[in-house]
C-alpha cells in the first residue's frame, strides 16, 4: 500500500465521516454551546476557525475528488458491460431474424 493509497483512504473516510447527520449535530451543538457555556467561547472559535476550516475544508475536497475518480472507474466499467451485452443482444437479434421462424418479424 503506497502513501497515495492511505491519503486516499483517509480522504475518503473522512469525507463520508463528514457527510453525516451525526457529524451535523456535533457542529450544531459546537455552535450553540458559547450561548450555555459562555467561558468556552474562545475554544469553540479557535475548532471552527483553525480546525474545520483549515483542515476539514481541504479534506473534504481531497474527499470528493477521490470519491469522485471512484464513481467514474465504476462508470467506465458499467459502460463496457454494458456495450458487451448490447453487442450480444445484436447478435442474438440478427440471428433469430435470420432464422426465419418468426413470420410475424419485418424483414431487415
Amino acid at each position: 500500500m503506497t502513501l497515495d493509497d492511505v491519503n486516499n483512504w483517509i480522504a475518503a473516510r473522512a469525507t463520508k465521516a463528514v457527510g453525516t447527520m451525526w457529524c451535523v449535530y456535533i457542529f450544531a451543538f459546537l455552535t450553540v454551546s458559547p450561548i450555555f457555556f459562555p467561558s468556552i467561547s474562545p475554544i469553540v472559535q479557535y475548532v471552527s476557525s483553525a480546525f474545520l476550516q483549515l483542515i476539514f475544508l481541504p479534506l473534504i475536497m481531497v474527499g470528493q475528488s477521490v470519491l469522485g475518480k471512484e464513481g467514474e472507474l465504476r462508470a467506465q466499467q458499467d459502460h463496457e458491460v454494458l456495450l458487451a451485452e448490447f453487442k450480444e443482444l445484436k447478435e442474438l437479434h440478427h440471428e433469430v431474424r435470420s432464422q426465419k421462424k418468426c413470420p410475424h418479424l419485418p424483414p431487415e
